[in-house]
């Protein structure tokens, strides 16, 4: 009898459905109960938030082992028993983004006392200690006037929505209104409990696998073992990691602190962040190394999704002024590299004339058969194409594109002409010696006559009274 009593105590079985597994040493009732806890407590709670709700490992329980404090271990979560509000709050967690921090706790407090009863599933049951944040939570799940409609309240809230529009597309009822109803819900303490829509599940027909030795042993070392370590790991070895547990941020990470490119590492960390969803600081991160790689729209993104995730709102309005501030740093790095491209077609442009005065120069000193160049002013004489058309006006602007300029030049009939330079090095100006076309609007406006032909409207001589 002591024989079979040890072989019996030694004897394991699992119960399996995605993405839970139970295993037991004891009554396999028990364990099928567990699990429809654990399967009731995911799908009602997606219905409540308008999304499937996973978790982003697998979830091992292992009766008999502990408590249902859920920790990550080898392979995925492990526990040793089904606390339904602990995996509510490990589902909510991983799948929304934070919201009233009351109503978040008010929720994970209600589904703690969610109870199976075969395909019946309910919650509402009083708690050890209730409080304002669990009553106001337990209001809108028991009254009728609401429990139609906190399903959309919460599925806007976890999407980072405005509360008070939220609460007044949903529960059509300001929050304050409903916070004093609470109040006396409270006070009078008289606690109903509510049916929710359980999923269809008859946990007879799950099918039990008894473990055989090695599986037993393996079962136990997994139970004792750490959770998975990254670091030391080489760049191919975390990408396998990534490929293994794609909603697991960590091997992201690691492969950042790798990366040798900043805008490589800035992506890295965008995608560890994206998982993690409300973990600020890996947005931050990725911001901060946008920057650095001077991707500032990115950056921008990146500070946004930061606001979004912060936890108060204190924390929000601190995010809020690094995202105006990192707005202002983009337009003055665009404005900076505008400058800088205008002056490099500046000098193009005063690199063109003095080539072609350079040409002037040449040729007299060669038509002055070796005399040397004449003393005096240099007059810049021109043999190129004359135009067959002529405009008197103020000349007000020259827009610089590539090689090409634009005159903008209104005549003595106030009407404002656009002429085009097509070759600055061909173009002939008159006027003083420091005659320049410089871009941009003419401070002062220079009173000019242009030739140019009419038919292509291509400036041939510029005269500067």
């Amino acid at each position: 009898m002591l024989a079979c009593g040890l072989a019996g105590a030694d004897k394991w079985s699992v119960f399996r459905s995605e993405p839970f597994t139970v295993y037991t040493n004891g009554k396999d009732k028990e364990a099928r109960e567990a699990l429809a806890l654990a399967v009731q407590v995911q799908h009602t709670l997606s219905a409540q938030f308008g999304k499937e709700l996973t978790p982003s490992w697998p979830i091992t329980f292992v009766l008999g082992k502990g408590e249902g404090k859920l920790r990550l271990g080898p392979g995925g979560y492990l526990a040793g028993a089904v606390d339904p509000g602990e995996l509510a709050a490990l589902l909510i967690r991983e799948n929304t983004l934070p919201f009233d921090e009351e109503i978040e706790r008010g929720v994970i407090a209600l589904y703690s006392t969610l109870a199976v009863d075969g395909p019946r599933v309910r919650v509402g049951a009083p708690v050890a200690r209730p409080d304002l944040a669990w009553a106001r939570i337990h209001l809108l799940f028991t009254d009728d006037r609401y429990s139609g409609k906190t399903r959309v309240l919460l599925a806007n809230l976890s999407k980072g929505l405005d509360p008070v529009v939220s609460w007044g597309n949903s529960i059509g009822v300001k929050e304050a209104v409903i916070t004093e109803e609470a109040k006396g819900h409270l006070a009078r303490g008289q606690f109903a409990t509510a049916a929710l829509n359980g999923k269809p599940i008859d946990p007879r027909r799950w099918r039990e696998e008894i473990l055989n030795a090695q599986e037993t042993a393996d079962l136990l070392a997994r139970w004792n073992g750490p959770a998975p370590q990254l670091k030391g790991l080489t760049m191919a070895q975390l990408e396998e990691q990534a490929q293994k547990w794609p909603r697991w941020p960590e091997p992201h990470v690691q492969m950042a602190a790798l990366e040798t490119e900043e805008s490589r590492r800035a992506q890295r960390w965008r995608h560890a962040a994206g998982l993690a969803m409300r973990d600020v600081e890996l947005w931050k991160k990725a911001a901060a190394s946008f920057a650095k790689a001077e991707l500032f729209a990115e950056e921008t993104k990146c500070l946004v999704a930061a606001e979004k995730a912060a936890p108060t709102r204190a924390e929000r309005e601190k995010l809020h002024a690094e995202r105006l501030a990192a707005q202002e740093r983009r337009v003055e790095a665009e404005l900076a590299a505008k400058r800088a491209e205008e002056e490099k077609e500046r000098a193009e442009i005063e690199r063109l004339r003095q080539e072609a005065l350079n040409r002037i120069r040449m040729a007299e000193a060669k038509a002055n058969d070796g005399k040397g160049p004449v003393k005096g002013k240099v007059e810049e004489w021109w043999e190129g194409p004359k135009g067959d058309a002529s405009l008197t006006g103020k000349l007000e602007r020259v827009d610089c594109v590539g090689g090409t300029l634009r005159l903008q030049v209104r005549g003595e009939d106030k009407k404002l002409t656009p002429l085009t330079v097509k070759n600055v090095a061909q173009l002939n100006l008159e006027g003083s010696s420091e005659v320049k076309l410089s871009c941009g609007p003419q401070k002062p406006v220079r009173p000019v006559t242009v030739e140019y032909l009419s038919k292509t409207r291509e400036v041939t001589r510029v005269k500067f009274d």
